[in-house]
């Protein structure tokens, strides 16, 4: 049993900060919080003499084979092995307070083998929410541009769809596999020659993915290049859309009827706009940039579910590292520190059908955690000063020097 006292205390669910809180861990979870706690002796009391503690973060935007850093001739997506079981996202991840991480994309069955041991306690990392192979159209986008075509990665970490029953095939085969979410590719340029086109996912395939997904309880992620192609996905009742505007994309004129479509479906949105910044350097003359900021402050004022992620593994985004980079980016688009925390944690829960166990330190949640100096409702970069972090009721990283039990 812990007891987190003299704390102040930024729950996550929006409410302002309280001074001299206290949080009571039992086990794995939550079991009193606020400024009047009781608890037994026996417990191991940690006075964080007025340090913040708040959620763990999250990243609902990961590709955990991607590689960073490219070099010529070398892969740039990797599976399990190659990986050593996705080392750097696990460890990075946990190094910069984020608690749990969603994968866009990665190789089956490696990315649901790697989330259980995790689960299990056999590997050190957040927690992993998955989709398995991602939904592609043949000739498109990843399969046929960045990943060219490769046979490996085709068979190991795409689904090919170009019809409804290859799509609705598709899903009970990731469904069968134990994955948390759908996650469906619908770009059409080629980011290896731009601005070159490649085949789109047909909308009739989009629409039988998620209706099939939805019958079993999964929710889908759509990669959606332009503020086009995101109404198009939100209108056929995707649960999340992931960029809105990526790097390179041709248009980011925002449909008329859009934002109040997300507002009344409660269509969550992943901006990844440090990636959208990052990869956009290899376009040259692509100004688009300015346009995602202004719509990530569209999306916010008009109450669109905004949630963080970061596109981390794609080039020059880096694992943990990123998600401050884009919450820093967040506030730079109009939204305050406090709302930018919601996103990358209640927010974040919510659009991963979890806001019942975690995302918010309250009764009940599961005791993933972080402890930081300052003050980040004021300034957001004071997320990064980790002093600790707890998941699932164990403290994974400490700076505090507590001693050792």
């Amino acid at each position: 049993m812990f007891v987190f006292s003299n704390a102040v205390l930024i729950d996550g669910t929006g409410r302002e900060a309280v001074k001299k809180a206290a949080v009571l861990v039992e086990g794995n979870r939550i079991t009193d919080v606020g400024t009047q706690v009781s608890y037994p002796k026996t417990a191991k009391v940690i006075d964080l003499k007025g340090l913040v503690i708040m959620p763990g973060l999250m990243d609902l935007h990961v590709h955990c084979g991607g590689i960073v850093h490219l070099k010529e001739g070398e892969p740039h997506f990797v599976d399990m092995k190659a990986s050593n079981k996705y080392a750097d996202t696990r460890e990075l991840s946990i190094a910069n307070g984020v608690t749990t991480t969603r994968s866009a994309g990665d190789f089956f069955p490696d990315i649901v083998q790697v989330r259980d041991e995790i689960n299990k306690g056999k590997l050190y990392g957040p927690r992993f929410f998955v989709c398995g192979k991602q939904f592609q159209a043949t000739g498109g986008h990843p399969g046929f541009t960045i990943m060219q075509g490769n046979e490996y990665v085709l068979r190991n970490a795409i689904i090919l769809v170009d019809d409804p029953q290859k799509a609705r095939e598709g899903v009970r085969e990731m469904v069968d596999g134990g994955v948390d979410v759908i996650k469906v590719q619908r770009g059409s340029l080629d980011p290896w020659n731009w601005p070159k086109r490649v085949p789109q996912l047909p909308l009739p395939a989009l629409e039988a993915l998620i209706d099939e997904a939805h019958k079993h309880n999964l929710r889908v992620m759509v990669h959606a290049e332009t503020p086009q192609y995101t109404y198009e996905a939100v209108e056929r009742g995707a649960d999340c859309v992931e960029h809105v505007i990526a790097a390179g994309a041709l248009s980011s004129e925002v449909p008329d009827g859009l934002i109040k479509l997300m507002v009344d479906q409660g269509t969550y949105a992943v901006m990844t706009i440090i990636a959208t910044l990052k990869v956009s350097s290899y376009y040259k003359g692509w100004d688009k940039l300015p346009d995602l900021m202004a719509i990530t402050k569209q999306f916010y004022d008009a109450g669109v579910n905004l949630a963080t992620g970061t596109d981390a593994g794609a080039p020059d985004v880096q694992f943990g590292e990123a998600v401050h980079e884009e919450m820093t980016l967040m506030v730079k688009a109009g939204m305050s520190p406090l709302d930018v925390i919601v996103a990358s944690t209640k927010k974040a829960a919510e659009a991963l059908g979890k806001g019942n166990e975690l995302g918010t330190i309250e009764k009940g949640k599961l005791a993933d955690m972080i402890v930081v100096s300052g003050n980040p409702t004021s300034d957001i970069a004071d997320c990064k000063n980790i002093k600790l972090v707890m998941k699932d009721g164990k403290i994974l990283v400490d700076k505090l020097g507590l001693p050792k039990t």
